[in-house]
């Protein structure tokens, strides 16, 4: 005989339900137009745009695989090779020439002891090291670094987006949940965004 579930008992799935949903989303961002929400899809926001913006400079920007899980053999045999532990994201180099070493984070995450011990490195030799979070740090990193110029580099497709994060106000409109804990606290425009012309209808183009 099957037993019938109560209403306080279908009430409290649903909100557990909705705990994880809210707590899924606690980090989400908005890129270029296409919601972010975990540390991959960052990364592939990061080397979409890159490859938009600098599309004969792919070897710029060269990913180090130094995460997932591996067997313990295949994991011996790649550090028998040379992978090193706390090992950057990615290698930045401007036009061929090494720059510096950027860690991409998201939400709470932060450094481990391997790659704090790398950073540590890098500071002790005046190596360029950034960790970022957001799709406006990495965009920031690189024009610190003299490799991104916001006034220069476009491409037509993000109009006047170029990588803004929409505000809170839209991210709640659009997942109709007010009270999120949207990650927008660096997502103020740059001065060069803001003198940029109001993104206007693709239809209207």
């Amino acid at each position: 005989m099957v037993k019938m579930m109560s209403s306080r008992d279908i009430f409290q799935r649903m909100s557990a339900v909705q705990y994880r949903m809210e707590k899924g989303l606690q980090y989400l961002q908005y890129v270029n137009g296409r919601a972010v929400n975990n540390e991959d899809d960052l990364c592939k926001s990061f080397v979409t745009w890159w490859d938009r913006i600098f599309p004969d400079r792919k070897f710029d920007l060269i990913h180090i695989p130094n995460e997932g899980k591996r067997s313990a053999i295949y994991g011996k045999r790649l550090k028998d090779m040379g992978l090193r532990a706390g090992s950057p994201d990615y290698a930045v180099f401007n036009k061929g020439q090494f720059i510096g070493w950027i860690e991409v984070k998201f939400g709470k995450n932060d450094l481990s002891l391997d790659q704090k011990l790398f950073c540590q490195y890098c500071k002790n030799n005046g190596i360029r090291y950034a960790k970022v979070y957001t799709f406006k740090e990495f965009t920031d990193t690189l024009q610190a670094w003299g490799i991104y110029d916001p006034n220069r580099d476009k491409v037509p497709i993000f109009k006047s987006l170029n990588g803004c994060q929409i505000s809170r106000a839209e991210a709640e409109k659009l997942f109709k949940k007010p009270g999120l804990n949207i990650n927008n606290g660096s997502a103020e425009p740059s001065p060069a965004q803001k003198a940029l012309p109001p993104l206007k209808d693709t239809k209207d183009a």
